[in-house]
């Protein structure tokens, strides 16, 4: 499992992803709350409530400033 920081134009910490060995990737807010997950295997993201969101990566735009 990779980690990478999401960061702001100043270097603010806006988020974490954790990048599964599988190309998942669960996404947390700068709190580390739970914000969603992009399940590659099936190419859709899910929101914190398991709700869809879309087709593809779309865990960056879980994370609102």
């Amino acid at each position: 499992m990779q980690r990478t920081l999401l960061r702001d134009e100043r270097g603010s910490i806006l988020a974490t992803l954790h990048i599964q060995d599988n190309g998942d990737v669960i996404i947390y807010d700068k709190n580390l709350h739970y914000k969603g997950r992009y399940i590659a295997k099936n190419d859709f993201t899910l929101d914190e409530n398991g709700r869809y969101v879309g087709r593809g990566n779309l865990t960056g735009s879980l994370i609102v400033r």
